[in-house]
């Protein structure tokens, strides 16, 4: 994870997202699975990670020439570069993309990957006009955030837990979730800051809370044959998955 904000706050990031992992680690599965969907699609050689986590996408995927990886929390960025020894063609970067947006601009990367990541910010412009600096006129820039409209927020609302599907709860608060985003309105901020959509949609429709899909899980109500199931279920429902995702490309001036 990245979190654009002070490094107090990533150390409190750090401790709160290992603590609540839980339900997190199949969330993260099916987060990845969509990246690397899009990975596949657009066989980029050169690729930037923005905020690993504790799972950086070169674990999953090696038919590249070149990785970087920026991750300002220090359990993350010593986990990745811990993973990276002896792969050379592998450069993990500690601190904030800010901070080394210098060093970065002489690559040539044919994909910015920003997963899990843009919902942390509570002013997300600077950080996109820093991704968008780094992008040459072929780059593609995968974006995923949670959706707001996933269908477990919709049935906070119906229940009367939440007043509307926006309403973060206290853990997200905790994690320093910002904003929650629908797909048109993630469109619209990316938009707005020079970038064209190339393809987007959402995955993984999931019904309930973290807590109550892992309960599910740990009682045996349902099983990794049901969550691989709901990750394809975006074909019935495609504005309802948990989480958003778009590809996108820096809008060339006339």
């Amino acid at each position: 994870m990245y979190n654009g904000n002070s490094m107090k706050d990533i150390k409190k990031y750090e401790q709160t997202y290992l603590e609540h992992y839980g339900f997190e680690k199949y969330q993260v599965q099916y987060r990845r699975k969509k990246v690397l969907e899009c990975l596949t699609n657009y066989q980029p050689q050169s690729i930037l990670e923005v905020g690993c986590g504790l799972e950086p996408i070169f674990e999953f995927f090696d038919d590249y020439q070149q990785f970087h990886v920026v991750e300002p929390a220090p359990i993350f960025f010593e986990s990745a570069r811990e993973k990276a020894q002896g792969r050379p063609h592998i450069v993990v970067h500690h601190g904030f993309l800010e901070k080394l947006q210098a060093e970065l601009a002489p690559e040539k990367f044919d994909m910015i990957i920003v997963s899990g990541l843009l919902h942390e910010f509570s002013e997300p412009v600077n950080f996109l006009q820093i991704i968008n600096s780094l992008c040459k006129s072929h780059t593609i820039v995968h974006i995923n955030v949670p959706n707001a409209q996933s269908i477990h927020r919709l049935l906070a609302v119906k229940m009367g837990i939440t007043t509307s599907i926006f309403e973060n709860s206290q853990l997200a608060q905790s994690l320093q979730i910002y904003k929650a985003y629908t797909l048109d309105t993630l469109v619209a901020l990316v938009q707005k800051n020079s970038f064209e959509v190339l393809d987007k949609g959402t995955y993984f429709i999931k019904p309930f809370t973290h807590h109550q899909m892992e309960q599910m899980l740990t009682h045996k109500i349902i099983d990794m044959k049901v969550l691989d199931a709901l990750y394809e279920a975006t074909e019935f429902f495609p504005e309802f998955g948990s989480e958003v995702y778009i590809n996108i490309r820096k809008t060339l001036q006339n």
